[in-house]
C-alpha cells in the first residue's frame, strides 16, 4: 500500500483497524500505542499548507 507521504492523517487511518490507538499527544506529534506494547509516533505537520499560504 502506497501512502501520500505529505498525509499523516492517512497514516493514522491504516493504524486505527489494525488494532493502534491514540494514547497521547504533545504539540503536532500524536503517540499510538497497540494492545500488544508496540508504539510508534506520527508527526502531523501540515507544511504543505503553511507553504501554499504564504505564496
Amino acid at each position: 500500500m502506497l501512502l501520500d507521504e505529505g498525509e499523516p492523517t492517512s497514516v493514522a487511518t491504516i493504524l486505527e483497524p489494525l488494532g493502534f490507538i491514540q494514547v497521547r499527544q504533545k504539540g503536532s506529534h500524536r503517540q499510538f500505542q497497540h494492545d500488544d506494547g508496540r508504539r510508534t509516533t506520527i508527526p502531523f505537520h501540515m507544511r504543505l499548507s503553511i507553504l501554499e499560504k504564504n505564496r
